[in-house]
């Protein structure tokens, strides 16, 4: 088997070879590593992040997303064996919680090393239903109408044609992923958690987030102003709490 290129895959915006913590962050659909890139400065000085570069953006664009769990897994899977040296935490936001929450499974089933904890934002529990209609299969147009109610698509950018004719196989490829998410029947995994919620998110409703506590464990749940994009709000209370469970993730490791 060809050994696994980890660099390809990960992105550290702020190296910190001496870090006890790896966090590594996946991103929401249609999402880059970039959308993690001024938090390394912000985060605990033990915590090194590590922003999961998936195929189809940023310097992979020329690559073919994928859409489906199975073999997005599997190669997930051999960058966390190769790439883990030490205790790590898995952060996702929407599409990237259901990856963490995915992996970790995937990890606890193998000899591989399993997270430290689990951090899960904007994302229901594997067993509430998807509270939007899919889109996934629609038409082009029809496809591209429907973009705004379930990702951060500028308008504008929805308006160009030309763009979305580069932005639509990606967007298309994720919400396949999300949209016929869980993949198998939920089962738990025992990491102690913490899932993050948006006070006026249709997409994943602070609900829909505390019914988590059935797959995970234990488990905080934090909900904060704003909709589905709530991590990226300018009152910075998001990566407050963020770096606070790092901290006291940090004094369990040691």
């Amino acid at each position: 088997m060809t050994p696994v290129n980890v660099e390809r895959w990960l992105w550290r915006p702020l190296p910190r070879p001496g870090a006890r913590l790896l966090l590594l962050c996946f991103p929401y659909a249609g999402g880059g590593p970039s959308a993690f890139h001024r938090w390394a400065e912000v985060l605990p000085a033990g915590v090194e992040l590590l922003a999961v570069r998936l195929p189809g953006r940023h310097t992979r664009i020329d690559e073919r997303p994928y859409d489906d769990w199975e073999e997005l897994l599997h190669q997930l899977g051999r960058v966390v064996s190769a790439a883990v040296d030490r205790p790590f935490a898995l952060f996702g936001h929407s599409l990237g919680a259901m990856m963490a929450y995915e992996l970790t499974r995937r990890l606890a089933d193998g000899a591989d090393a399993t997270p430290h904890r689990l951090l899960l934002a904007g994302c229901r529990a594997p067993d509430v239903p998807l509270l939007l209609p899919a889109i996934h299969r629609l038409p082009d147009e029809e496809f591209t109408r429907n973009l705004s109610l379930v990702s951060s698509t500028p308008p504008e950018v929805l308006a160009d044609q030309h763009m979305m004719r580069l932005v639509r196989p990606l967007m298309r490829a994720d919400l396949t992923l999300a949209e016929t998410w869980p993949p198998v029947a939920p089962t738990p995994v025992h990491v102690p958690a913490t899932a993050f919620a948006g006070r006026d998110d249709t997409v994943a409703p602070p609900w829909s987030t505390r019914r988590w506590s059935r797959f995970v464990g234990p488990l905080t749940v934090h909900v904060l102003a704003g909709d589905h994009f709530f991590i990226r709000s300018g009152d910075g209370a998001f990566l407050e709490l963020l770096a606070a469970e790092l901290t006291a993730a940090l004094t369990e490791v040691g």
